[in-house]
């Protein structure tokens, strides 16, 4: 205000004098050569309340999920930056500002005499935030930075799951990719050791995984990362899954997806030496996924049996069932045009030799599946023990199968 007037009848009045900061004073007053005189102790309290202000910033750099090992301290301030220490009832509420996710915690705290302090805040999401701070009617604040680091690797998860249009007999047309995570998912290779190993393993649909299916993510090697190549699935079928799975960590589980191809029949893998000359043994399958139109081309699939194992030749034939597995309108777009579960004759069969003919390949976007049914072998001699594979020959040119090479199911005769 106006410190200095001119006095009047030999009285000094001053009209406007104030004070910016809330404490006690005294006021000093001058003139010349005269004596001075000292005021009274003045006490100048805060303002009305106007703002928020940081006395402690939260710390600059935390893990996620665990509390700030410095939590924010604020200040309930008038306009001209006074404590008011008198505020025992505003609230101040804690909110993430800058960056993203949801801020943790007890997200409010009241005044004690004009301070209030914060306990427990923490965030989940590993990244850069800030914190603002904000109260009824008073203007707000807001933190210096936070970096958010990841918490240690819990679990795992693909970054690029397994499938595409896939065939056996090749890898994968889309390979799967993994990284480790901490428990709320953020990317993280903390507590990893130098080597640490990931293996896959084929845990829906039949067959196995075969081409490189582990790979180490340890902190020297992938540091958290895994992306294979050349993985593929032994056997045809739909409902492939795949377990991404590593010591101590959550496995990750794919979603299902199919594979063209064979799956080879089953049920030959132990067939008993007695039963040279005597009673057959009935496969499951074999069975052929179609993944384009005409995977399955025009022509005979012939089915040879291995030396020391025969077809039965008797009773009732075997058949091929065609099931529909994709794509829409007539049953003239499947296989042999036959709708979809029919079972079809076989063409011929002789102990050795089992013959289907497809006359007509599936069309317009329609595939289908092959699934031969009945088929009965036996040893032809008790000894000595034989094996081998079913094995195709013939003139149909069938995707992903290769004449005298691909097993349509594997033969063993073991003692009994």
């Amino acid at each position: 205000g106006t410190t200095s007037v001119t006095t009047v009848n030999g009285v000094a009045t001053f009209a406007n004098l104030s004070y910016t900061k809330a404490e006690n004073i005294m006021i000093d007053f001058s003139s010349g050569t005269l004596t001075g005189a000292t005021s009274a102790s003045v006490t100048v309290n805060p303002a009305a309340a106007s703002k928020l202000t940081i006395q402690t910033q939260p710390s600059g750099s935390a893990t996620a999920g665990v509390a700030f090992a410095q939590q924010p301290v604020i200040r309930i301030e008038d306009a001209l930056g006074n404590l008011r220490s008198g505020d025992n009832s505003t609230v101040v509420t804690a909110a993430r500002s800058a960056g993203s996710g949801a801020l943790q915690g007890a997200l409010t705290a009241t005044a004690v005499n004009g301070v209030a302090t914060f306990a427990n805040l923490s965030h989940n999401l590993a990244n850069t935030i800030t914190l603002n701070f904000t109260a009824s009617g008073l203007a707000g604040a807001t933190s210096s930075s936070i970096v958010v680091g990841p918490a240690a690797a819990a679990q795992l998860v693909y970054t690029t799951l397994p499938g595409g249009v896939s065939r056996t007999g090749s890898p994968l047309a889309t390979q799967p990719a993994v990284k480790s995570v901490d428990q709320f998912g953020n990317t993280s290779a903390a507590g990893l050791p130098a080597n640490f190993n990931v293996a896959l393993a084929l845990t829906g649909g039949s067959g196995s995984l075969l081409g490189t299916t582990s790979l180490d993510i340890g902190a020297a090697a992938g540091n958290g990362t895994a992306a294979f190549t050349g993985v593929q699935c032994s056997a045809a079928g739909d409902n492939k899954q795949i377990t991404a799975s590593a010591v101590g960590l959550t496995s990750a589980v794919s979603a299902p997806f199919f594979v063209g191809g064979l799956e080879p029949a089953t049920g030959g893998e132990a067939i008993a030496s007695s039963t040279a000359g005597g009673a057959y043994t009935i496969l499951a399958g074999s069975v052929y996924y179609e993944i384009a139109s005409a995977d399955a081309g025009t022509g005979t699939i012939i089915l040879n049996a291995p030396s020391g194992f025969v077809f039965d030749t008797g009773g009732t034939a075997p058949t091929v069932r065609i099931d529909r597995s994709a794509g829409t309108g007539p049953k003239n777009r499947n296989i042999n045009a036959l709708a979809s579960g029919s079972s079809a004759a076989i063409t011929s069969r002789s102990a050795t030799q089992i013959t289907f003919t497809v006359t007509t390949a599936s069309s317009s976007g329609v595939t289908c599946l092959l699934t031969w049914q009945n088929i009965r072998v036996r040893p032809s001699a008790s000894s000595p023990m034989a094996s081998g594979n079913i094995a195709k020959s013939g003139t149909s040119a069938m995707t992903a199968v290769t004449n005298s090479g691909t097993s349509f199911g594997q033969l063993i005769e073991v003692s009994n």
